[in-house]
C-alpha cells in the first residue's frame, strides 16, 4: 500500500517503497534518539495487541524458551518424568530415535539423535516458557496500566518499552553458541559473562528509562507513577533473572 509519508512520524510503516527520494525537498534525513520510536510513536493507532504480544510471548517468553532449553535442569527433570511416565505404562515408542533428520537431530553416527520425546519435551518446554514469561509480563504491565488509572491502549505502548530488553535477550541467546564453539576451539573468551552483564544491564537501564518516560506522559503522578514503575521493574526483573539463571545460575 501507498504511505502518506507527509503524515509519518515513525519509520514502522516503511517498506522501502523509494517514494521519499525527491518528494519535493519535503523529506529529509536527519539524526534523531532511536528513544522516539517508542516515545512518541508508540502510541500511534497502528500499534495494537500484534506487536505487544510478538514481544512479550515471541522475543522474549518464545526466545527464552528456546535459547534456554539446552541447558535448563527443569528441562531434564520434565523429560525425565515424562521417560519413567511412558515405561511404567509400556509405551515405547516415543523413545525411538527414527525421527527424520529433517525434523529432529539425527546423526546416530555421531550419538546425536533426538527421540520423539526429546521433540515434544522441546515443544513443551518452549510454549510454557513463552505463555509463563509472556504471561507474567502482560499481568504486571496491565497492573500498571490500572495503577495509572488508564485504559488498555496504554498497555501496548507501555509494552514497547521492553524493546531493548528483547533485543538484547535476542543477541544473548544467538551469540551463546558461537562463544561456546570458540571455547570448544581453545579460545580463552574472559570477557564474555562481564560483557553479558554490563548487556544485560543497559537493557534493563534501558527499558526502565523508556518506561519512566511512557509512565509520566500520560499524566501519572506521585504514589501512582511510582507503583506503576515498579510494576514495570518486576517485569524487567522476571526477564534478567531468566537470562541470570542460563548464564550463571545453571552454568
Amino acid at each position: 500500500p501507498l504511505i502518506d509519508i507527509r503524515r509519518m512520524q515513525g519509520n514502522s510503516e516503511c517498506h522501502a517503497c523509494g517514494r521519499c527520494s525527491g518528494q519535493r525537498g519535503a523529506v529529509a534525513l536527519a539524526a534523531r534518539s532511536p528513544n522516539q520510536e517508542i516515545l512518541i510513536v508508540g502510541n500511534q493507532a497502528q500499534h495494537g495487541h500484534w506487536d505487544s504480544s510478538l514481544l512479550l510471548f515471541g522475543m522474549i517468553g518464545l526466545a527464552m524458551g528456546a535459547f534456554q532449553w539446552t541447558v535448563s535442569p527443569w528441562f531434564i527433570s520434565l523429560k525425565q518424568a515424562a521417560a519413567e511416565w511412558l515405561v511404567d505404562r509400556d509405551i515405547f515408542w516415543p523413545l525411538e530415535a527414527n525421527a527424520p533428520w529433517w525434523l529432529l537431530t539425527h546423526y546416530p553416527q555421531n550419538n546425536d539423535a533426538f527421540t520423539w520425546l526429546d521433540g515434544a519435551a522441546i515443544l513443551a518446554y518452549i510454549g510454557a516458557s513463552s505463555l509463563l514469561i509472556g504471561g507474567a509480563l502482560w499481568l504486571l504491565l496491565q497492573g500498571a496500566v490500572r495503577l495509572m488509572n488508564r485504559r488498555g491502549e496504554v498497555f501496548h505502548h507501555l509494552a514497547l518499552t521492553l524493546t531493548p530488553l528483547g533485543g538484547a535477550g535476542l543477541f544473548l541467546g544467538l551469540s551463546a553458541t558461537t562463544i561456546k564453539l570458540l571455547r570448544y576451539e581453545g579460545f580463552i573468551l574472559a570477557w564474555a559473562q562481564p560483557t553479558r552483564a554490563l548487556l544485560l544491564a543497559g537493557a534493563i537501564g534501558w527499558s526502565l528509562y523508556l518506561a519512566w518516560k511512557v509512565i509520566s506522559r500520560y499524566g501519572a503522578n506521585g504514589l501512582r507513577r511510582l507503583l506503576a514503575f515498579g510494576c514495570v521493574g518486576l517485569a524487567t526483573a522476571v526477564v534478567g533473572y531468566g537470562w541470570y539463571l542460563q548464564f550463571w545460575g545453571w552454568s
